[in-house]
């Protein structure tokens, strides 16, 4: 999902690498920035489907069972996971309960997990959903527990690029076609790389496992 257009043999590298070296892996191209992955170990099409976000080239890949028909349902690639960051937790919030009440904004929850680290950067919940990218990242949510409302900030992690003006996963300020109107003053502050874990440019999942092959790479 995204406005650069990527290769057959980029995206067939790209698969091959960070799934694994599926055995009979077949990579067929049936329109631009669409493609079918045939895989024959019902194991191996599980353990690809629930695992991800899947980024090649900042662009997010979204994967999804096949069906016939496929061609005219481009809304069914809309929905894809997304690795979200919840902060400005009370210390006491901080719990899988609070973080499946938080995930409920969401289209699903997949997984709620709680940073085990004992240090203030630690203080947060990560949450694995199912988000609607065709709609503009959600910057935050509010929450009423106990009696009182917070404000949750977002920030998105292992995520695609998405544009800074609108908000949305797919293209860049660049070629928005929002418009112009509104973007001074508040409107400027609402989207960018603040809502990103780490503040810059995520890296790819080829990126990823690149640097930890090298971390885990044998000293001579």
């Amino acid at each position: 999902m995204g406005e650069k257009i990527i290769n057959f043999v980029g995206v067939k590298n790209f698969v091959t690498l960070v799934w694994g070296h599926p055995k009979g892996l077949r990579v067929v191209e049936v329109g631009v920035n669409t493609f079918q992955f045939v895989i024959p170990s019902e194991k191996d099409r599980q353990r690809i489907y629930m695992g991800g976000p899947w980024i090649i080239d900042s662009q997010i890949l979204v994967v999804k069972p096949w069906f016939a028909g496929f061609e005219e349902e481009g809304a069914d690639f809309n929905i894809a996971p997304l690795w979200i960051q919840v902060w400005n937790l009370p210390v006491h919030w901080i719990s899988k309960e609070v973080g499946r009440k938080i995930a409920s904004v969401f289209h699903e929850t997949k997984e709620v997990i709680i940073p085990q680290g004992g240090g203030k950067e630690d203080r947060h919940i990560k949450l694995l959903v199912m988000a609607d990218i065709s709609q503009p990242l959600m910057r935050g949510t509010t929450v009423r527990m106990e009696g009182k409302v917070k404000w949750l900030s977002f920030k998105y992690e292992r995520g695609p690029d998405f544009c800074y003006t609108c908000g949305r996963i797919g293209h860049s300020e660049r070629t928005c076609s929002a418009s112009t109107l509104g973007r001074k003053g508040q409107q400027d502050n609402q989207f960018g790389p603040w809502l990103r874990a780490g503040g810059g440019k995520m890296l790819t999942q080829e990126e990823r496992r690149g640097r930890q092959q090298a971390n885990i790479s044998p000293k001579k």
